[in-house]
């Protein structure tokens, strides 16, 4: 009984082993922002205007763009980029969170605001955070779009959003 059980807590270990995601570093070197997303995420995009990740095992995509460079941005200006974001997904005020300025992105040198909810694309339902980000000692803006499809995933996609967001930070 003992070595069964032994048995049964090694699997169990090693299940949970495999089961923890990986991160990888994505880098968008054009405006010298770096974030974390998992190893199954992909660069489909990197271009001076959109620097797009996704994953199509999970759905999800995650889009960062520059929008203009002011020395005298603050967070207000971040509220806007991510409202901006949030009807490029075609979220409605009615169906979404808002959340004030947010310890998800004062870090890694940046501030920001962000919105989370679900919006219809075309006529498929997707949970979506978007951001609006500067960098208080720089000049550059951007917005930021994480989407996901609503289904049993959602709680994973939710938390991999949140964490990618929590990576975003200047790169030297």
């Amino acid at each position: 009984m003992k070595n069964f059980l032994m048995i049964i807590s090694a699997m169990f270990l090693t299940t949970a082993a495999f089961a923890q995601i990986q991160y990888t570093s994505f880098n968008y070197k054009s405006y010298k922002m770096g974030f974390k997303a998992p190893s199954d995420f992909k660069i489909t995009k990197n271009t001076t205007t959109e620097f797009t990740v996704a994953s199509t095992e999970r759905g999800a995509t995650f889009t960062l763009r520059p929008v203009k460079e002011d020395a005298t941005v603050d967070v207000s200006d971040a509220v806007e980029l991510a409202k901006i974001g949030m009807v490029s997904v075609n979220a409605q005020y009615t169906n979404v969170t808002t959340v004030e300025e947010s310890a998800v992105i004062l870090g890694g040198n940046l501030n920001g605001y962000y919105i989370n909810g679900t919006a219809t694309n075309g006529t498929t339902k997707i949970n979506f955070w978007s951001v609006g980000v500067y960098n208080p000692n720089g000049t550059i803006q951007f917005y930021g779009i994480s989407t996901y499809p609503v289904d049993r995933r959602t709680t994973s996609n939710y938390d991999i959003s949140r964490r990618i967001l929590q990576s975003m930070q200047v790169i030297p």
